[in-house]
């Protein structure tokens, strides 16, 4: 997936749910190449939402401008609702029976788990350093 100034390799998925009225989530591992800098690691987020929704990301940037050190988003968009493409060719005017539906994506960078990071000897320290 190619986004502005990066490229978005998909690699494994570290969570997947679903739900039986068309909702699913999958979280990707991804790995982000720059063309400027360094590449990181990262995760995508991709779920299919009702276009009625707000957004995941209203929710982060409101947090941001109120609570440091949260992930900032390195990108997100709406990329197509389920009407323009098969389901509204399929059952065209049952929208309003189902809901349209919008394919929704966001990168996060990649954190280590806190596991892998703090245990017993290095508590205080971790603790110390983060504040």
């Amino acid at each position: 997936m190619d986004i502005e100034d990066r490229q978005i390799v998909l690699g494994e998925v570290i969570s997947t749910r679903h739900v039986l009225v068309c909702r699913r989530t999958i979280v990707y591992g991804v790995t982000i190449w720059r063309t400027s800098r360094q590449d990181c690691p990262g995760i995508i987020k991709v779920s299919n939402r009702l276009t009625t929704s707000t957004p995941e990301w209203e929710f982060i940037e409101e947090a941001q401008a109120k609570i440091e050190h949260l992930s900032r988003m390195i990108f997100h968009q709406d990329l197509t609702n389920f009407s323009d493409g098969s389901w509204g060719t399929l059952f065209p005017g049952r929208n309003d029976l189902y809901g349209d539906r919008v394919l929704r994506t966001i990168v996060l960078p990649r954190h280590s788990s806190i596991s892998e990071v703090l245990s017993a000897g290095n508590f205080i320290s971790v603790l110390q350093s983060a504040f």
